[in-house]
């Protein structure tokens, strides 16, 4: 099968008559059925880039990272919050810009589509500004879709590596939409969204309890998390102080604070909730919100009901908008199931560049157990041009790990039907997951490089059907420790909110405090989910929780470090431990208290709590078995995991600038206690924003997570896990998990096979030496 002359011959983009982009945003491919006519964009404005931003301009709920368009082609949505009170004013939309300067723009453009419908386009130069008026009535209430498209091609370069220097950057304090009018009419808890709207990398969130006790703490950190669902704030730096803050952002006030905080904005407080009352910001500017007060009620009975409407907020908007609104984390995808590619994500328009990128999202349960016990599979669909180079290859990759390609390379036109592609099941994660489709399409036609006349003349080379699907085979579903991915998802201990997570912080004003706040904002964010929390000066002698504790090397009790794996030299910044540091937590108390050794695995742990001499027994034989698997890895070198020390802990790199480690606690119902550590206050500060990012939260994973000085995020896996229950107990569950643990323990499997060949051997020998007539 192959393309039709017809379709071959669809020109991308016109240089005689620079048609429309926007009318080209979704071409006639092999797949698709004729597309309606879309109405003509409004006339758009370009003028150089505004030097500075006005006073009344609604940013976009996005930083830097999340408006940098690098490629050929690539396509960005947003949802963007509009009050009801905006929705009855013009508008104006604003993108200031700047693109390479290898940039050539007579065939680059950007479009803009606003809930599906083309708003506005312009060609891209070195800077400048789309300004684009919208009629009052066009926006609705609740979350609108703002979709970005930029085609970019390079001046004089058509090689793979020149595609690499085209890039578009909107400046998030300049960009967005502007309503006229510097303030903020906020009516309803529904309304919260409407403050994230500040075009910075990270919203500032500035936490105020009622007084220093840690009481005041466990409630300050419920209302945060419920604050961060009800707003929509996905890339939150959290501070605990107790003053107002200043600057764009957003200030929590519970109770009333000693001495009377005072908040930031002079605007009057509408209540929006029962004791719950909001301070909207000037565009760009910092709102306040004040929970309770010792003087009007009952404080617990205010933050249970606010936690409550977090937890049973649905956001409201066009469909266009709450699509938007999922793409970062993806819809969650369940055991046995198809869903169609372009319902993910994936870019399924005609391609007639030289390096296609697409990728799709989705989500996996928090006790997904990621083995190769089976395989996900994409069906696909999908079509390629002739005379492509010998090493046109399309790759998929599963969270940065390549697992299919296929060649593109005929000398005819091409089409691909329901080709099978396999996806490890150890390649995905519990939580948040990419799949990227990389294609490189060069043709002889790139060799002499004319690129005014190459893009004039331009056939499309590629594009993926939307008959493609992803398939996803019955998973195991079990909880595991350590494993950063499933608190990176939302809950060491799935689907339970009534577990209670302990925060350790040695002092109550300590930078610790900040980042663990930061780190549970982020959790509550990716989750959607509101955990109960305790704040503590001291670490549990008791497992009865998880465990997440925030510090410096020299904060943290070095006993602490030893029981998660760290071993951490003095010259990182751990100090002698000292009496203090050995009352907060002892190798003696622990023993005592039965903590022990919170590394230790059991896969018999998972099913059933055994009883003493079990216990002993157990022991004997993980000890009898450790012995035998370290002697076949050595034999069969198959221990090639150099991250950590024979003892089992990781020693972190002097260029390591965060380190975060996890273990299992022991029993039949074991907790994650997880320590974030670095050399210092202001790098441990630095170091958890940045891990917050979108980017690297999704490589979080493991035993221990490291961010480096270059900003790499290298995840260490554990020689040994702790499994237990999170599903009703069934044999396909247990099969499959047991497959896959077989699977992620090598050694295991090979001492297994050993030991079953030589029973083999020796039964047979038996069996043999009662047979035949032994006379002979």
């Amino acid at each position: 099968m192959i393309f039709s002359r017809t379709l071959l011959s669809t020109t991308i983009l016109a240089v005689a008559s620079l048609a429309p982009l926007a009318a080209s945003a979704q071409p006639a491919n092999p797949f698709a059925a004729p597309a309606p006519a879309i109405p003509a964009p409004p006339a758009a404005v370009t003028a150089p880039a505004n030097p500075g931003a006005s006073a009344t301009l609604r940013r976009f709920n996005a930083g830097s990272a999340e408006l940098a368009f690098a490629g050929e082609r690539v396509e960005r949505a947003y949802p963007f919050y509009v009050t009801a009170a905006e929705t009855a004013q013009a508008a104006q939309l604003v993108l200031s810009y700047q693109s390479a300067v290898s940039i050539m723009p007579e065939t680059s453009r950007m479009a803009v589509f606003i809930n599906d419908l083309p708003v506005g386009e312009t060609q891209l130069g070195r800077s400048g500004e789309l300004s684009v008026a919208i009629p009052a009535g066009v926006l609705q209430p609740g979350y609108n879709g703002i979709r970005i498209l930029v085609d970019q091609h390079h001046r004089v370069d058509c090689s793979i590596e020149g595609t690499y220097e085209l890039w578009t950057r909107i400046a998030p304090s300049l960009s967005g939409l502007d309503f006229g009018t510097p303030y903020v009419e906020l009516s309803s808890l529904a309304d919260l969204p409407a403050i994230a709207r500040i075009g910075t990398d990270r919203m500032a969130i500035n936490l105020v309890p009622s007084a220093g006790r840690t009481a005041d703490l466990d409630r300050a950190m419920s209302v945060l998390q419920a604050t961060v669902l009800l707003a929509g704030i996905d890339r939150p730096a959290v501070t605990v102080s107790g003053s107002a803050g200043s600057g764009p952002g957003l200030d929590i006030i519970i109770g009333t604070p000693p001495g009377g905080v005072r908040p930031a904005s002079t605007r009057p407080a509408v209540q929006v909730a029962p004791d719950v009352s909001l301070i909207a910001p000037e565009a760009g500017g910092r709102a306040t919100l004040l929970v309770g007060s010792q003087i009007t009620g009952d404080i617990d009975r205010t933050i249970a009901a606010l936690v409550e409407e977090a937890r049973s907020n649905a956001p409201m908007g066009t469909a266009a908008g709450l699509r938007s609104l999922s793409i970062p984390q993806g819809q969650t995808v369940s055991s046995e199931t198809s869903i169609p590619l372009v319902d993910l994500g994936l870019d399924t328009r005609e391609f007639a560049g030289r390096a296609y990128r697409s990728e799709i999202a989705f989500g996996l349960p928090s006790d997904f157990y990621a083995a190769d016990y089976d395989a996900a599979h994409i069906t696909l669909d999908a079509a390629y041009a002739a005379g492509l180079s010998e090493d046109a290859t399309l790759i998929v990759r599963a969270n940065g790990r390549q697992v299919s390609s296929l060649p593109l390379s005929s000398t005819r036109q091409g089409r691909i039907e329901q080709q099978t592609l396999k996806v490890p099941l150890s390649a995905l994660r519990p939580g948040h997951n990419r799949v990227t489709f990389e294609a490189t399409l060069l043709s002889g036609s790139d060799e002499t490089c004319e690129p005014i006349a190459s893009i004039s003349d331009m056939p499309a080379r590629f594009v993926i059907g939307p008959g493609s699907a992803l398939h996803l085979p019955r998973v195991a579903q079990m909880g595991h420790l350590p494993d950063m991915a499933a608190m990176s998802a939302g809950r060491s201990v799935a689907g339970d909110e009534s577990e209670t997570l302990t925060i350790y912080s040695t002092g109550l004003n300590a930078p610790g405090l900040d980042g663990a706040a930061t780190l549970l904002a982020q959790i509550a964010a990716s989750s959607g989910s509101v955990q109960p929390v305790k704040v503590s000066r001291d670490v549990p002698m008791v497992a009865s929780g998880d465990l997440l504790a925030v510090g410096t090397y020299a904060d943290l009790p070095p006993a602490l470090l030893d029981q998660v794996g760290l071993a951490v030299p003095s010259r990182l910044g751990a100090e002698a431990e000292t009496d203090d540091t050995q009352a907060s937590l002892s190798q003696e108390e622990a023993g005592e208290a039965g903590l022990g050794n919170i590394r230790i695995a059991s896969f018999a742990d998972a099913f059933a709590a055994p009883t003493d001499i079990a216990s002993r027994i157990e022991e004997l034989g993980g000890w009898v078995s450790g012995l035998v698997s370290a002697q076949a890895s050595n034999f069969l070198g198959l221990d090639g995991n150099d991250a950590f020390t024979n003892g089992g802990g990781h020693v972190p790199e002097p260029a390591s600038r965060l380190v975060m480690a996890q273990a299992a606690t022991p029993g039949d119902r074991p907790y994650a206690w997880t320590v974030v550590a670095a050399a210092d206050a202001a790098t441990l500060t630095a170091g958890v924003q940045t891990m917050a990012a979108a980017a690297n939260w999704a490589q979080l994973g493991g035993a221990v997570t490291v961010l480096h000085d270059d900003g790499q995020v290298v995840s260490h896996d554990a020689s040994e896990e702790r499994l237990y229950e999170t599903q009703p107990r069934s044999f396909g569950n247990l099969r499959l998990v047991f497959a896959g643990w077989l699977s992620r323990h090598l050694q295991a499997y090979v001492l297994t096979l050993i030991l079953l060949a030589l029973m083999l051997g020796i039964s047979t020998r038996l069996f043999l030496s009662q047979v035949g007539n032994r006379d002979r």
